[in-house]
């Protein structure tokens, strides 16, 4: 089972600060990265989260799973187009263990996901650009207000 990696561990953050390469379905399924993720997220993390990007179990891969509602979605190669509503969100992290942090979001987004053009708002649009900056070696204590 993988270990997320955390900030309690300075060589863990080094993987963390790496940035993410592209990646394709062939690879994702090789790695078997969904499984391996909503595992991580079920079985090991220090408390529920909605979802993980590979980076946070020393894969640096732009994939990344998270569960909302019941609802699971993969991201796959996402570029972040445009947001607008601007708000403060409190978020915490799988990778860094008790500690909230506010950071602006925006409310609503577009966003590439695997070659198609999505939307996202609320919630959910948090989820993702939290996920995406994983990708860019980007923790939310760097973004905090």
């Amino acid at each position: 089972m993988d270990r997320i990696l955390t900030t309690d561990n300075p060589e863990d953050v080094k993987v963390l600060r790496e940035i993410s390469r592209e990646t394709t379905w062939e690879e994702i399924e090789q790695l078997d990265l969904i499984n391996r993720l909503r595992e991580a997220n079920d079985k090991v993390a220090w408390t529920d989260g909605c979802g993980l990007a590979a980076i946070q179990i020393g894969i640096p891969v732009k994939v990344a799973w998270f569960r909302i509602d019941g609802r699971e979605e993969v991201l796959v190669n996402p570029e972040f187009c445009f947001g607008i509503g601007e708000y403060i969100a409190v978020e915490g992290c799988l990778s860094i263990p008790n500690k909230q942090t506010k950071v602006k979001r925006y409310h609503e987004i577009e966003y590439m996901n695997n070659g198609r053009k999505k939307k996202a708002k609320g919630f959910k649009a948090n989820v993702i650009q939290h996920e995406m900056d994983h990708m860019d070696g980007i923790l939310n204590t760097d973004k905090e207000i």
